[in-house]
C-alpha cells in the first residue's frame, strides 16, 4: 500500500478546432497504463492496434480539448478499466474499458500553449486504488482535475507501458 505511479507529458496544440462540431467525435485525447503481462513490444509502433496488446490489464483516461465547448459537452475526464481483453485495438473505442468515473466541464484550451498532464495511479489499500488526473497551464489553472477511487479484489498493479492516441477525425483544423 501507499505505492504510486506518476506520469506528466507536456504538450501544445496547433490548430485546434475553436468549437466543437455537432455530430462530430469529440477532440480529445485518450491516454492509458498497461501491464504487457510479459508480451512488451519493445519497438516504436504507428498503430494501437497489435495482437500483442490482447489481455493486457490496465487503466485509461479519456478527456476532451475545445478552444470553446459546444453546448453539451462530455465530461473533461474519463477514469477507465480495461475490462475486455479479446482486441488488439485499445483505444479505436471505449468498448474495451468500464468508466469508473467520469466529471468535471473542459475549459477553453488555446493554440501554441503549453499544458502538462499529470496522471497518477495510487494504491490506498489492498482493494482500493485511486485515479487522479489533471491539467495545468495557459489559463486552466489548478483546479482543472478529477479523481476517482475504484474498490475491487482484483486492482491492476503492475505496468511497463503507456499509450497516447489523439482521437476523433475533428481534433485539429486541416
Amino acid at each position: 500500500m501507499g505505492d504510486a505511479l506518476t506520469v506528466q507529458l507536456t504538450f501544445s496544440f496547433t490548430g485546434l478546432n475553436p468549437v466543437g462540431i455537432p455530430g462530430t467525435q469529440a477532440a480529445g485525447v485518450r491516454f492509458g497504463v498497461f501491464d504487457s503481462l510479459a508480451s512488451r513490444v519493445e519497438t516504436d509502433v504507428t498503430s494501437n492496434n497489435q495482437a500483442a496488446f490482447i489481455g493486457d490489464t490496465g487503466y485509461a483516461l479519456f478527456t476532451a480539448f475545445y478552444q470553446s465547448p459546444p453546448v453539451t459537452v462530455p465530461p473533461a475526464f474519463d477514469h477507465l478499466r480495461r475490462t475486455t481483453f479479446t482486441a488488439g485495438n485499445l483505444f479505436s473505442t471505449g468498448s474495451n474499458f468500464t468508466s469508473l468515473g467520469s466529471g468535471g466541464t473542459p475549459p477553453n484550451f488555446v493554440d501554441a500553449t503549453d499544458y502538462t498532464l499529470v496522471y497518477r495511479i495510487a494504491r490506498l489499500s489492498a482493494t482500493e486504488t485511486q485515479l487522479y488526473a489533471s491539467i495545468t497551464g495557459g489559463a486552466v489553472g489548478e483546479t482543472y482535475n478529477y479523481a476517482v477511487t475504484e474498490t475491487s479484489a482484483t486492482p491492476n498493479t503492475t505496468f511497463d507501458y503507456f499509450i497516447w492516441r489523439v482521437s476523433g477525425t475533428n481534433f485539429a483544423a486541416a
